[in-house]
């Protein structure tokens, strides 16, 4: 799996893909956006090499 490979983050995985939280208190909403912030770069790199020039 991508995310694994890239070592991402499983709730920043989680965030980006639509996925709420379990329980309101179990994570904050600034703090995943951050968090998915940081990781999509590692994501774009890799979907950059599957489009054709």
């Amino acid at each position: 799996m991508l995310a694994r490979r890239l070592e991402l983050d499983p709730d920043a995985v989680e965030f980006m893909v639509g996925h709420a939280p379990a329980t309101v208190a179990s994570k904050h909403y600034l703090d995943r956006l951050d968090l998915a912030i940081k990781e999509y770069p590692k994501i774009v790199k890799e979907l950059k090499k599957l489009i054709p020039p």
